[in-house]
C-alpha cells in the first residue's frame, strides 16, 4: 500500500512537472509570437501613418495667382493689358509697342500671351481702376486663330461669362487676298461685345497686302486720344526712349551654359528628344537638293529632308516650318560697322522682374549667335525701331530724317513707305546710308524683331513619296506641268466647270491662300484651294489609259521618312542698287547633301498641320490651281490621288498652272508636251496621269493677246511652234 501510494505520488509529480514544463514552453512561444506581431504592427503602422504627411495635397494658391493676369496687374500697378495672337511675331510686336505707349498717358501697360493666362479671369478686370484690355489678333490660314490664341478662341466660343464693366479694343492683322479677311479680329471684337464688354474704340484692321505698319500707326494715333477721353487722362508729352532690357556681359562663363542657336531647351540640338514642335525643332538631314529648272537665272529647287526617328507625321497639304540662319557676311558687316566684338557672351535681362518674358531671345549667348539665328536683320525695320535709333545719329539732318519717318504725319508716312519699305532697306543698309548713325549693338539687338520660321507647303505625300520625281525628271517645275498633267481620255467636265478652271475666273471662295498668319510675313502664298464640291461636275464615264496599271510604286520608291520642299531662291535688286536675298531660300540652297566626308547638312524644322486637304471622298472631282511654286502642295495631292487610283477610288481632276515662259521652252523639244507626258506616264512609277485628266497653262511671257489659258479642248503647242492662244 505504501509502495502504491509512493508510485502514485511520483506519477502525479511527474505529470505536474510535465504540465508545468509544457505550459512554460507554450507561454514562451505565445509570448514570442505576440511580441513579434506587436513589433511588426507597430513598425509598419507607423510608416503607413507617416505617408499621408508627404502626400497631402495643399491648396495651389500661388499657382492660381501666377495664372491670373489680374493679380499680376494689381501687384505691379498696371491698368492696361495688351493680349496678342501672333504666329510670326508681328502682332506680338504691336502689342509691345502699345504697352510701352501707355506711360505717355500716365498709365502702365503690359503685353501678355493669352496662352500663359487664364482668360476666364477677364471678368475680374474691372476691379482695377481705369483698366483696359486690348487685343492684337492675327488671323491664320482660312480664318483660324494663331497657335497661341487657340485656347482663347475656344474659351470665347464656350463661355457665357458676364463681362459687364470690361473695357476693350481690338486691332486685327489680316490680308485682303484671303477669303476670311481679319476673321479672328472681327470675331473677338463681336464676341466680347456679346458677352457684355464695352468697346471704347472701333475695330482696327491691318492689311498686309497693303501697308500693315501704316494701318497700325493710323489706328494707334486715333486710339490713344479715345482712351484719354474715356478715362479722363491727358498725355504727359514724354517721348523719351525707354529701355526694356539691361545688358549683362559674361566675362567668365561655362560655355556649356551658352546658347548657340537653340530655339528653346539648352543643348536641345545635341540631345534631341521628341515631341518636336516650334520650341523644340527636329534637326533633319538634307538628303536631296537639286535645281529643277534649266537654263534660267531663277533657281527652283527640290529638297528632301530626312525625318527618320523623329516620330513626325504629316498629311498632304500640311506645312513644314524651317528655322533659317542669316547670311554670315551680313552679320560680319554689322559687327564691323558698329565696331563691336561679335563673340562677346552677353544676356539681355528684362527690367520688369514680374514679366514672363525674361529675355528677348535665348540668353546667355553671343552677339554673333543672336544676329545669326535669333534676330531679323533683312526685313525693313518698323517705325518704332527708327524712332529709337534716331537718338544715336550725331548728324542733325540724319536724326531729323529718321524722326520724320517714325512720325504719324502724312509726309513721314510717305517718306517711310518710299525710302524704307519700297526700297527694301534693311538695318545694315540704313546704317550704311547714315554714316553718323552708330547705335550700341545691345540696344540694336533689343529693338530688332525675332527671326521667324519660314513655312513651306510640303511637296510630297506621306502615303507615297520618294524617288518618283527623280525618275520623272524635274516635274516639280511649273514649266514642266505638261508632264505632270498629260492629256487623254478620262472623265469629262461640263461647260460650267470648264469655265471656272482658270484661277482668275474662280469664285472668291476658292481663291484663298491658306497656310500663313494673315498680316504676318514669312509663310507661303500664291496657291489656290482644292475645289471639293463644285456645281456642274458630271461624274459619268470611266477612266482610261492602259499604262496606268504600271503606276504602282516599287518598294525602293516608297520612303516614308522624308519631307519634300519645292521653292524658288529669292534674289532681287532694290531701288538703291543693292542685291537682296531671301533668308531661308538662300540658306536652303547652300545645304548640300552628305558627302564623302560624312558631314550632314542639317535643317531645324517641324511640321504644322493645315486645313488645306483633299476632299474626304476620293471620288470627288478636284480642280487644282497652282501658279508658280504654288504647285508645291499639289505635288503631294497628285501623288496621293495616284495612290488612290490604284485602289480604284480616285475621281477626275484638273490642274491650272502658270509659267514665266512658253511651256517647256527651256528644255529640249523632245522632252516637251503631250508625247513626252505620255511617255513619262508609262515609265514613271507614280504617274500624275492617274490623278488628273485635264490641265490648262498660262505663260506670262506670251503676247498680251495670248495670256489667257488655253481652253480645255485645245492642244499643247507642238515643239518649236509659237502659241496660237
Amino acid at each position: 500500500m505504501e509502495d502504491s501510494s509512493m508510485d502514485a505520488s511520483a506519477t502525479v509529480s511527474e505529470t505536474v512537472v510535465e504540465e508545468v514544463s509544457l505550459f512554460s514552453m507554450t507561454d514562451m512561444i505565445l509570448f514570442s509570437l505576440i511580441v513579434g506581431l506587436l513589433t511588426y504592427w507597430f513598425l509598419f503602422r507607423k510608416k503607413k501613418d507617416e505617408i499621408p504627411e508627404f502626400t497631402t495635397i495643399q491648396p495651389m494658391t500661388s499657382s492660381a495667382k501666377d495664372s491670373s493676369f489680374v493679380e499680376k496687374m494689381k501687384k505691379t500697378g498696371r491698368n492696361i493689358i495688351v493680349f496678342y495672337g501672333s504666329q510670326t511675331g508681328t502682332a506680338e510686336e504691336f502689342a509691345n509697342r502699345l504697352s510701352k505707349d501707355a506711360h505717355r498717358y500716365g498709365m502702365r501697360g503690359m503685353a501678355a500671351d493669352p496662352e500663359e493666362y487664364d482668360l476666364a479671369d477677364l471678368g475680374s478686370l474691372p476691379e482695377i481702376e481705369n483698366s483696359l484690355a486690348v487685343f492684337c489678333m492675327a488671323t491664320y490660314g482660312e480664318g483660324d486663330p494663331t497657335d497661341n490664341a487657340q485656347d482663347f478662341y475656344d474659351w470665347l466660343q464656350e463661355t457665357d461669362v458676364d463681362l459687364s464693366g470690361v473695357k476693350y479694343a481690338v486691332f486685327g492683322l489680316g490680308n485682303k487676298t484671303y477669303e476670311h479677311f481679319n476673321a479672328m479680329g472681327k470675331y473677338v471684337d463681336k464676341r466680347l461685345e456679346q458677352l457684355g464688354a464695352q468697346r471704347i474704340f472701333e475695330l482696327g484692321m491691318g492689311d498686309d497686302d497693303g501697308n500693315l505698319e501704316e494701318d497700325f500707326i493710323t489706328w494707334r494715333e486715333q486710339f490713344w486720344p479715345a482712351v484719354c477721353e474715356h478715362f479722363g487722362v491727358e498725355a504727359t508729352g514724354e517721348e523719351s526712349s525707354i529701355r526694356q532690357y539691361e545688358l549683362v556681359v559674361h566675362t567668365d562663363i561655362d560655355m556649356a551654359k551658352v546658347y548657340v542657336g537653340e530655339m528653346g531647351r539648352l543643348k536641345s540640338y545635341e540631345n534631341q528628344k521628341p515631341p518636336f514642335d516650334a520650341k523644340n525643332p527636329f534637326l533633319a538631314a538634307v538628303t536631296t537638293n537639286r535645281k529643277l529648272n534649266q537654263g534660267t537665272e531663277r533657281h527652283l529647287m527640290h529638297l528632301e529632308l530626312d525625318i527618320s526617328d523623329s516620330k513626325l507625321r504629316y498629311e498632304s497639304g500640311d506645312h513644314v516650318a524651317v528655322y533659317p540662319a542669316n547670311d554670315s557676311a551680313l552679320v560680319n558687316q554689322l559687327g564691323e560697322i558698329l565696331g563691336a566684338d561679335l563673340d562677346v557672351v552677353m544676356s539681355l535681362n528684362n527690367l520688369d522682374e514680374e514679366s514672363n518674358k525674361k529675355h528677348p531671345f535665348p540668353c546667355p549667348t553671343s552677339y554673333r549667335t543672336a544676329l545669326t539665328y535669333y534676330l531679323d536683320i533683312t526685313n525693313p525695320p518698323r517705325t518704332n525701331v527708327l524712332y529709337e535709333l534716331a537718338q544715336y545719329a550725331s548728324e542733325p539732318t540724319e536724326q531729323e530724317h529718321l524722326r520724320k519717318m517714325a512720325s504719324s504725319s502724312g509726309e513721314g508716312k510717305e517718306l517711310y513707305l518710299s525710302w524704307v519699305v519700297e526700297a527694301r532697306r534693311h538695318i545694315l543698309a540704313i546704317l550704311q546710308d547714315y554714316p553718323s548713325l552708330r547705335p550700341p549693338i545691345d540696344h540694336l539687338c533689343e529693338l530688332l524683331p525675332r527671326l521667324q520660321a519660314r513655312y513651306y507647303s510640303i511637296a510630297s505625300s506621306s502615303k507615297v513619296r520618294g524617288s518618283w520625281l527623280e525618275r520623272a525628271g524635274p516635274v516639280g517645275c511649273p514649266k514642266l506641268w505638261p508632264q505632270l498633267f498629260p492629256r487623254g481620255a478620262g472623265r469629262q467636265l461640263e461647260p460650267r466647270a470648264q469655265r471656272v478652271g482658270h484661277y482668275n475666273r474662280l469664285p472668291a471662295r476658292i481663291q484663298g491662300q491658306p497656310g500663313r498668319a494673315s498680316g504676318e510675313p514669312g509663310a507661303p502664298r500664291g496657291w489656290g484651294r482644292a475645289l471639293s464640291r463644285t456645281p456642274g461636275w458630271r461624274q459619268g464615264g470611266q477612266p482610261q489609259g492602259g499604262s496606268l496599271r504600271r503606276a504602282h510604286p516599287t518598294p525602293s520608291q516608297v520612303h516614308p521618312n522624308s519631307v519634300h520642299i519645292c521653292a524658288v531662291a529669292v534674289e532681287y535688286q532694290t531701288r538703291s542698287g543693292r542685291i537682296n536675298k531671301g533668308v531661308a531660300t538662300s540658306w536652303l540652297r547652300a545645304k548640300e547633301p552628305a558627302g564623302e566626308n560624312g558631314r550632314r547638312a542639317l535643317v531645324p524644322m517641324f511640321v504644322r498641320k493645315s486645313q488645306f486637304r483633299l476632299p474626304f471622298k476620293a471620288a470627288t472631282p478636284v480642280i487644282m490651281v497652282g501658279p508658280g511654286t504654288g504647285v508645291a502642295p499639289f505635288i503631294g495631292f497628285i501623288q496621293e490621288r495616284a495612290w488612290l487610283r490604284q485602289q480604284g477610288k480616285c475621281g477626275p481632276g484638273r490642274g491650272s498652272l502658270g509659267s514665266r515662259e512658253v511651256p517647256c521652252s527651256h528644255v529640249p523639244a523632245h522632252s516637251c508636251p503631250t508625247a513626252q507626258a505620255r511617255r513619262w506616264g508609262r515609265h514613271c512609277s507614280t504617274t500624275a496621269a492617274a490623278a488628273l485628266t485635264r490641265t490648262t497653262c498660262t505663260a506670262r511671257s506670251w503676247p498680251s493677246s495670248t495670256r489667257t489659258a488655253p481652253s480645255p479642248s485645245s492642244t499643247w503647242p507642238s515643239p518649236g511652234s509659237s502659241p496660237t492662244r
